[in-house]
């Protein structure tokens, strides 16, 4: 079985994000699970190589090295909100079972076809969101966040960002969610037209929906995770939402 979420927005050790997201990685199913997928946006702002963002949330990444040493694999797809991560994580997850990806993930488990990925990388139709995606990723910022800035002032930047984003995408999702919806279901299509799956995972739209398209295949999201406390699991070509278990103190 695979278990997978996205979009926790983790702020600050201990805020309802933090507990919710422990909560899973602590649920009975995921602890079944073969395959473990965070699909990107787990925090609200990791960017770079710094050891203060392990030290900040030391109890999360202890509960991922739990998964690892139970035997699970533990996949790691970048977001928008925690990117150039890479060099840091490997460094944390010295585990040949912990896989780490910029970019959308296929696989096949169980005899079923299946692309997972943060859903940013799928969307259609947002190109300055496309233009400052490319910014934010090229490589010159990718050496300055893994190298060159340090944590006190990445963590500045970054708790202003994404204030300024949460601000502008409340509205947006409580106002166009039907919009994004349809948007989502559109670009997961064009996704399967380029790779095809039986199973397409993605997040980042923080709008719930599970789709079976004429084109053949189920498309899936789990939302914005602190207000649905729901999270995926895949089982040969059986997909469904799982209700979170209480929250972990």
């Amino acid at each position: 079985m695979i278990t997978t979420i996205s979009d926790v927005h983790i702020k600050v050790p201990g805020d309802k994000a933090y507990k919710l997201f422990l909560s899973f990685l602590r649920d009975p199913i995921v602890k079944k699970s073969e395959k473990v997928v965070l699909l990107g946006d787990i925090f609200d702002f990791v960017v770079g190589g710094d050891q203060g963002f392990i030290k900040e949330f030391q109890e999360v990444f202890d509960e991922i090295k739990s998964l690892l040493r139970e035997g699970k694999q533990v996949y790691f797809i970048e977001g928008n909100h925690d990117f150039h991560v890479g060099k840091l994580f490997k460094e944390t997850f010295p585990d040949d079972n912990f896989i780490f990806s910029k970019e959308r993930i296929h696989l096949t488990h169980q005899g079923t076809n299946i692309t997972l990925c943060h859903g940013d990388d799928i969307e259609l139709d947002n190109p300055s969101y496309k233009k400052y995606s490319r910014i934010i990723r090229s490589k010159p910022i990718q050496v300055l966040a893994e190298w060159i800035v340090p944590f006190p002032f990445t963590r500045m930047i970054g708790n202003w960002a994404s204030a300024k984003s949460r601000k502008k995408n409340i509205a947006q999702y409580e106002s166009k969610s039907d919009l994004i919806k349809e948007k989502f279901r559109s670009s997961s299509e064009a996704a399967y037209q380029e790779v095809p799956s039986q199973i397409i995972v993605c997040g980042h739209s923080h709008v719930k929906d599970k789709y079976e398209s004429t084109l053949g295949f189920i498309y899936i999201n789990n939302g914005y995770f602190p207000n649905e406390k729901t999270f995926i699991s895949i089982e040969k070509d059986q997909v469904r939402f799982n209700e979170l278990a209480e929250p972990s103190h």
